[in-house]
């Protein structure tokens, strides 16, 4: 996993760089392999503005969090990220599970259902209109 730090009017430490890749370990462990990490730190005024880009091979996920406290900023969108690698695990679970179902059409009436040779069906007559 490859890490990239920017700092716009801040100096990116050790501590910090310690304390993101503890907390992108977790994502990592949600999707496997993260290609490429930027993490882009920013200070202005009073305001503390985290961005983390994570590129993999089949998607990116991108976040961007603004707090007081730049500490608070990493953590606040390192969750953002990872709400985000879970919801794209599901969808990738979910098309897996799908994908081998094939769409059944309902047999007409009076037609006996596959796999379903001996089983009794119920015919529900059809109310006709009176003519005019």
């Amino acid at each position: 996993m490859k890490v990239d730090y920017t700092g716009r009017q801040i100096e990116v430490t050790p501590a910090i760089e310690k304390f993101t890749e503890a907390h992108l370990k977790k994502i990592r462990k949600i999707l496997g392999e993260m290609i490429e990490v930027h993490v882009i730190l920013t200070v202005e005024k009073y305001r503390h503005i985290a961005e983390i880009n994570l590129k993999s091979r089949s998607f990116k996920i991108n976040g961007i969090e603004e707090t007081h406290d730049m500490y608070a900023s990493i953590n606040a969108v390192l969750e953002k990220i990872e709400r985000q690698a879970l919801k794209h695990k599901g969808k990738k679970i979910d098309k897996k599970r799908k994908g081998d179902v094939a769409a059944v059409a309902p047999a007409p009436p009076g037609e006996a259902l596959p796999g379903n040779s001996g089983a009794r069906q119920v015919i529900r007559p059809v109310l006709s209109l009176p003519s005019p």
